[in-house]
């Protein structure tokens, strides 16, 4: 019975160190667009994953979509993107890329990839991002998204 005691204490402590070691290089940051209510709460793991809330995307301030995406183990040193995709449009058979600069900064860029067919890519919008929420009016950026989406068919 003792050996299944150590045998447990031995898992036990590996989780906990493995999980140390994967919060090495984690962070945090909430980048946000100029004009727009809603913004993005971004986590990396250290290790080149991102998961992203879009918070507000479909009523200002209220709304999350959960999100995903790869980029730099570091992206507040290393130079580089930062790329989410945004599964907010889906029901309209859109796909959408936000590509992010990175080392994440206050006027850092992003651009936003679409696809309508999957067998395409087309940058539907380009700008700079600024750390922190909402940074305007009362306009999602989905909103400008489907308008630039029925001006490009």
């Amino acid at each position: 019975m003792n050996k299944y005691l150590l045998m447990s204490a031995a898992a036990a402590m590996a989780v906990t160190a493995a999980t140390g070691s994967a919060q090495a290089g984690a962070g945090m940051t909430t980048i946000g667009f100029t004009g727009y209510c809603d913004y993005f709460v971004v986590h990396w793991n250290g290790k080149g994953i991102y998961t992203a809330q879009h918070v507000g995307y479909s009523q200002c301030g209220s709304s999350v979509l959960h999100d995903m995406g790869i980029g730099p183990k570091n992206p507040r040193k290393k130079k580089g993107t930062a790329d989410i995709v945004d599964g907010s449009l889906q029901q309209q058979d859109v796909d959408l890329l936000y590509e992010f600069s990175t080392p994440f900064k206050d006027g850092g860029t992003y651009t936003l990839w679409a696809s309508t067919n999957g067998g395409s890519a087309f940058i539907l919008g380009q700008g700079n991002y600024m750390l922190g929420k909402e940074h305007g009016s009362n306009t999602m950026i989905s909103d400008a998204i489907n308008a630039l989406l029925a001006h490009q068919q």
